[in-house]
């Protein structure tokens, strides 16, 4: 007489199980073009304003800043650490 093995396979948890690997490749996947938008925003920020010291000054990279060199509106990293005061424009990230 032979033993059967009896497997029993849960559906319901293995469609659970491939939708967090699905959406873990995905979120991995936006990390790095994230990334990639970061850098591309600071080559950018580098070209057109070469004085930009990334040790002391911080992008806002969310508000606009028509009168900044970098498009952005930039803050003193050390001195304004509140983003209260645009080095160009002087408002607040909470003005928009």
């Amino acid at each position: 007489m032979t033993d059967a093995i009896k497997i029993e396979v849960n559906e319901k948890e293995l469609f659970k199980s491939v939708l967090k690997a699905d959406l873990q490749d995905s979120i991995a996947e936006c990390t790095k073009a994230l990334e990639e938008i970061q850098y591309q925003r600071q080559k950018i920020v580098i070209a057109l304003w070469p004085g930009f010291d990334w040790l002391e000054h911080e992008l806002d990279f969310v508000w606009e800043c028509k009168a900044s060199p970098a498009h952005w509106c930039v803050y003193h990293r050390w001195d304004d650490r509140a983003h209260d005061h645009c080095l160009f424009c002087e408002q607040p990230s909470e003005r928009k």
